[in-house]
Protein backbone atom coordinates (compact mmCIF):
# COMPACT_ATOMS: atom_id res chain seq x y z
CA UNK A 1 0.00 0.00 0.00
CA UNK A 2 0.96 3.55 -1.10
CA UNK A 3 -0.03 6.42 0.78
CA UNK A 4 0.26 8.72 -1.49
CA UNK A 5 -1.60 6.64 -3.75
CA UNK A 6 -4.30 6.51 -1.31
CA UNK A 7 -4.39 10.00 -1.06
CA UNK A 8 -4.47 10.71 -4.19
CA UNK A 9 -7.44 9.09 -5.00
CA UNK A 10 -9.63 11.04 -2.97
CA UNK A 11 -8.66 14.03 -4.64
CA UNK A 12 -10.77 17.31 -4.14
CA UNK A 13 -9.85 19.95 -6.75
CA UNK A 14 -12.20 22.28 -5.42
CA UNK A 15 -11.22 22.10 -2.07
CA UNK A 16 -7.39 21.85 -3.25
CA UNK A 17 -7.80 25.50 -4.74
CA UNK A 18 -9.21 26.47 -1.23
CA UNK A 19 -6.32 25.33 0.53
CA UNK A 20 -4.24 27.13 -1.90
CA UNK A 21 -5.57 30.14 -1.41
CA UNK A 22 -5.70 29.57 2.57
CA UNK A 23 -2.30 28.68 3.12
CA UNK A 24 -0.67 31.10 0.80
CA UNK A 25 1.88 28.50 -0.14
CA UNK A 26 2.83 27.66 -3.81
CA UNK A 27 2.88 24.03 -3.76
CA UNK A 28 0.49 20.90 -4.81
CA UNK A 29 -2.94 20.53 -2.86
CA UNK A 30 -4.90 17.62 -3.23
CA UNK A 31 -8.17 18.81 -1.05
CA UNK A 32 -8.69 16.06 1.66
CA UNK A 33 -9.88 16.75 5.13
CA UNK A 34 -8.17 15.53 7.86
CA UNK A 35 -9.95 12.42 8.65
CA UNK A 36 -9.70 11.44 5.06
CA UNK A 37 -5.43 11.62 5.74
CA UNK A 38 -6.24 9.66 9.46
CA UNK A 39 -8.09 7.11 7.56
CA UNK A 40 -4.93 6.66 5.40
CA UNK A 41 -2.50 6.43 7.26
CA UNK A 42 -4.10 4.12 10.16
CA UNK A 43 -4.50 1.92 7.49
CA UNK A 44 -0.86 1.90 6.29
CA UNK A 45 0.42 1.97 10.08
CA UNK A 46 -0.82 -1.57 10.95
CA UNK A 47 2.16 -3.66 11.97
CA UNK A 48 4.58 -1.57 10.43
CA UNK A 49 8.13 -1.91 11.62
CA UNK A 50 9.11 1.97 12.37
CA UNK A 51 12.10 1.50 9.79
CA UNK A 52 9.51 1.12 7.13
CA UNK A 53 7.64 3.91 9.00
CA UNK A 54 10.75 6.38 8.62
CA UNK A 55 11.29 5.97 5.10
CA UNK A 56 7.10 6.32 4.42
CA UNK A 57 7.27 9.20 6.25
CA UNK A 58 10.80 10.86 4.17
CA UNK A 59 9.07 9.83 0.57
CA UNK A 60 6.13 11.10 1.61
CA UNK A 61 7.70 14.62 2.92
CA UNK A 62 9.53 14.95 -0.10
CA UNK A 63 6.58 15.29 -2.82
CA UNK A 64 5.84 18.88 -1.36
CA UNK A 65 2.09 18.35 -1.22
CA UNK A 66 0.59 19.75 1.36
CA UNK A 67 -1.34 16.32 2.73
CA UNK A 68 1.60 14.09 1.88
CA UNK A 69 3.51 16.83 4.32
CA UNK A 70 1.12 15.96 7.04
CA UNK A 71 0.84 12.76 6.61
CA UNK A 72 4.63 11.81 7.35
CA UNK A 73 3.83 13.58 10.56
CA UNK A 74 0.64 11.38 11.05
CA UNK A 75 2.82 8.75 10.56
CA UNK A 76 5.37 9.08 13.02
CA UNK A 77 2.67 9.72 15.31
CA UNK A 78 3.09 6.37 17.56
CA UNK A 79 2.36 5.39 21.24
CA UNK A 80 4.99 3.39 23.41
CA UNK A 81 8.03 1.97 21.48
CA UNK A 82 11.49 0.37 22.35
CA UNK A 83 14.09 2.75 23.03
CA UNK A 84 15.70 2.33 19.61
CA UNK A 85 12.49 3.02 17.60
CA UNK A 86 11.74 5.74 20.14
CA UNK A 87 14.75 7.86 18.93
CA UNK A 88 15.16 7.26 15.82
CA UNK A 89 11.39 8.66 15.39
CA UNK A 90 12.37 11.59 17.47
CA UNK A 91 14.98 12.08 15.41
CA UNK A 92 13.18 11.92 12.57
CA UNK A 93 11.16 14.89 14.16
CA UNK A 94 14.08 16.92 14.39
CA UNK A 95 15.29 16.66 11.10
CA UNK A 96 11.96 17.46 9.23
CA UNK A 97 11.87 20.99 10.78
CA UNK A 98 14.36 23.20 9.07
CA UNK A 99 12.25 22.70 6.15
CA UNK A 100 9.08 23.93 7.48
CA UNK A 101 7.37 26.54 6.13
CA UNK A 102 3.86 26.25 7.04
CA UNK A 103 2.07 25.94 10.72
CA UNK A 104 -0.35 23.16 9.63
CA UNK A 105 2.54 20.73 8.78
CA UNK A 106 4.86 21.88 11.70
CA UNK A 107 2.02 21.34 13.93
CA UNK A 108 1.64 17.87 12.66
CA UNK A 109 4.89 17.14 12.86
CA UNK A 110 4.93 18.17 16.26
CA UNK A 111 2.00 16.00 17.34
CA UNK A 112 5.01 12.57 16.62
CA UNK A 113 7.66 14.96 18.99
CA UNK A 114 5.09 15.18 21.76
CA UNK A 115 5.29 11.27 21.90
CA UNK A 116 8.69 11.47 22.28
CA UNK A 117 9.86 13.84 24.03
CA UNK A 118 8.91 12.83 27.60
CA UNK A 119 10.15 9.61 27.42
CA UNK A 120 13.65 10.36 27.53
CA UNK A 121 15.15 12.79 30.18
CA UNK A 122 16.81 15.75 28.91
CA UNK A 123 15.40 15.28 25.46
CA UNK A 124 13.88 18.89 25.47
CA UNK A 125 17.25 20.41 25.75
CA UNK A 126 17.75 19.46 22.07
CA UNK A 127 15.09 22.01 21.42
CA UNK A 128 17.05 25.36 23.09
CA UNK A 129 19.14 25.21 19.80
CA UNK A 130 16.52 26.30 18.14
CA UNK A 131 15.54 29.16 20.18
CA UNK A 132 18.25 31.36 18.28
CA UNK A 133 17.99 29.97 14.78
CA UNK A 134 17.53 32.33 11.78
CA UNK A 135 14.57 30.04 10.59
CA UNK A 136 11.34 30.97 12.06
CA UNK A 137 9.82 27.78 11.65
CA UNK A 138 12.40 25.80 13.88
CA UNK A 139 12.37 29.12 16.55
CA UNK A 140 8.22 28.15 16.79
CA UNK A 141 8.93 24.36 16.94
CA UNK A 142 10.89 25.20 20.13
CA UNK A 143 7.92 26.23 21.65
CA UNK A 144 5.51 24.14 20.22
CA UNK A 145 7.39 20.37 20.75
CA UNK A 146 7.62 21.04 24.43
CA UNK A 147 4.04 21.77 24.74
CA UNK A 148 3.50 18.66 26.62
CA UNK A 149 5.34 20.36 29.48
CA UNK A 150 2.79 22.55 30.50
CA UNK A 151 -0.12 19.83 30.37
CA UNK A 152 1.81 17.68 34.06
CA UNK A 153 -0.45 19.32 37.55
CA UNK A 154 1.84 17.29 39.75
CA UNK A 155 5.55 18.69 38.03
CA UNK A 156 8.63 16.40 38.84
CA UNK A 157 11.82 17.99 39.51
CA UNK A 158 13.29 17.72 35.73
CA UNK A 159 9.54 18.52 34.45
CA UNK A 160 9.48 21.87 36.74
CA UNK A 161 13.61 22.56 35.33
CA UNK A 162 11.95 21.91 32.22
CA UNK A 163 9.36 24.39 32.42
CA UNK A 164 11.80 27.06 33.92
CA UNK A 165 13.96 26.84 31.04
CA UNK A 166 11.06 27.01 28.36
CA UNK A 167 9.49 29.84 30.09
CA UNK A 168 13.00 31.78 29.48
CA UNK A 169 12.61 30.61 26.01
CA UNK A 170 9.33 32.53 26.01
CA UNK A 171 11.33 35.63 27.75
CA UNK A 172 13.21 36.40 24.48
CA UNK A 173 10.73 35.50 22.21
CA UNK A 174 8.54 37.87 23.45
CA UNK A 175 10.59 40.72 21.72
CA UNK A 176 10.01 38.97 18.38
CA UNK A 177 7.94 40.75 16.07
CA UNK A 178 6.92 37.74 13.62
CA UNK A 179 3.17 37.09 14.62
CA UNK A 180 4.14 33.11 14.41
CA UNK A 181 6.53 33.63 17.30
CA UNK A 182 4.52 35.58 19.53
CA UNK A 183 1.45 33.17 18.96
CA UNK A 184 3.15 30.32 19.78
CA UNK A 185 4.27 32.24 23.52
CA UNK A 186 0.77 32.59 23.53
CA UNK A 187 0.23 28.96 23.09
CA UNK A 188 2.86 27.67 25.37
CA UNK A 189 1.46 30.08 28.30
CA UNK A 190 -2.39 29.68 27.56
CA UNK A 191 -1.81 25.69 27.94
CA UNK A 192 0.96 25.87 31.10
CA UNK A 193 -2.15 28.24 32.68
CA UNK A 194 -4.72 25.63 32.54
CA UNK A 195 -1.89 23.93 35.40
CA UNK A 196 0.15 26.42 36.33
CA UNK A 197 -1.56 29.52 36.70
CA UNK A 198 0.49 31.39 39.02
CA UNK A 199 3.61 30.80 37.45
CA UNK A 200 1.75 32.11 34.14
CA UNK A 201 0.32 35.29 35.66
CA UNK A 202 3.97 35.85 37.11
CA UNK A 203 5.35 35.86 33.57
CA UNK A 204 2.71 38.31 32.07
CA UNK A 205 2.80 40.86 34.78
CA UNK A 206 6.82 40.56 33.95
CA UNK A 207 6.51 40.64 30.36
CA UNK A 208 2.93 40.94 29.60
CA UNK A 209 4.38 44.52 27.83
CA UNK A 210 6.44 43.58 25.49
CA UNK A 211 4.03 40.93 24.49
CA UNK A 212 1.49 41.88 21.54
CA UNK A 213 -1.78 42.62 23.10
CA UNK A 214 -3.25 39.90 20.86
CA UNK A 215 -0.70 37.42 22.14
CA UNK A 216 -0.94 38.55 25.80
CA UNK A 217 -4.64 38.00 25.78
CA UNK A 218 -4.71 34.89 24.71
CA UNK A 219 -2.26 33.80 27.30
CA UNK A 220 -4.39 34.78 29.66
CA UNK A 221 -7.44 33.38 28.44
CA UNK A 222 -7.76 30.96 31.43
CA UNK A 223 -6.44 32.97 34.08
CA UNK A 224 -8.56 33.86 37.42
Amino acid sequence: MSILVELQKLTNADKATQLRQYHKIDRPYLGLANGDIDGVVKAFQKKKPVSELIKEAHSLWSTNIFEARIAAGKVLTRGRLQADDDQAIWQATLDFAPEFDSWAIADHMAMAAHKRILSTSGRWQELEAWTTSDHMWCKRAALVYSLPFTRMREPNDHENLARDSILGWCEDYVFDEQRFIQKAVAWWLRDLSRTDPKRVAQFTVKHGDNMMPFARKEAEKYLP
